[in-house]
């Protein structure tokens, strides 16, 4: 019979921590929930040419070359998570001379939430396309897009040739500090380097 009142005077106890566990774990999940949110997105872009003697395209030899066409949606991102799926784009010489390229973004994009441009980046990757040009991955953050034009490793192209890139987009955990956001109006420019 101790043993019961022994029990009995516990019991307040030991729901009070059966509370605060229940609580500490709803809360816990809640947090988790909140950070994975995958609200960002990039869309409403385009690719295009600042030189003449450059064409773009998105199947390659195997489609049509234009001087600019429409941009990729990257969705579902989220900050501090993996990288979004690779989109692939070919950008072809048309001059008489050899080329290497650079990648810049002309105008600050439009942004609905608050983005920090130091914080995401563009992963292009150039693909080895019959032969022609491969490089390693290159990681460029976008306040460094929109300031001056980048190098593109593995870019060297002579007349005729195209180099496949191969574009995914990363954000680090701090890129957004509220709730959802959406880029747009990204427009990613092709020039070469002078």
């Amino acid at each position: 019979m101790n043993i019961f009142k022994r029990l009995q005077k516990s019991l307040p106890l030991v729901r009070a921590i059966g509370v605060f566990g229940a609580v500490g774990i709803v809360s816990s999940m809640a947090t988790f929930a909140t950070l994975q949110t995958t609200g960002h997105a990039f869309t409403g872009n385009i690719i295009s040419t600042a030189a003449s003697s450059l064409q773009v395209s998105l199947s390659g030899d195997n489609g049509t070359w234009h001087d600019s066409l429409p941009g990729f949606t990257f969705s579902g991102l989220v900050p501090g998570g993996s990288a979004s799926s690779e989109k692939d784009l070919f950008v072809k010489n048309t001059s008489t001379s050899v080329v290497a390229l650079t990648l810049s973004v002309p105008s600050t994009p439009t942004v609905s939430g608050s983005v920090d441009f130091s914080k995401v980046y563009l992963w292009i990757t150039p693909t080895n396309v019959s032969n022609r040009v491969s490089g390693s991955a290159q990681k460029i953050a976008l306040s460094s897009l929109i300031s001056s034009p980048v190098n593109l490793d593995g870019s060297s192209l002579v007349y005729g040739q195209a180099v496949e890139f191969g574009i995914r987009v990363t954000m680090d955990a701090g890129a957004v500090t509220s709730g959802g956001a959406t880029i747009s109006n990204l427009d990613l420019s092709f020039n070469t380097q002078s």
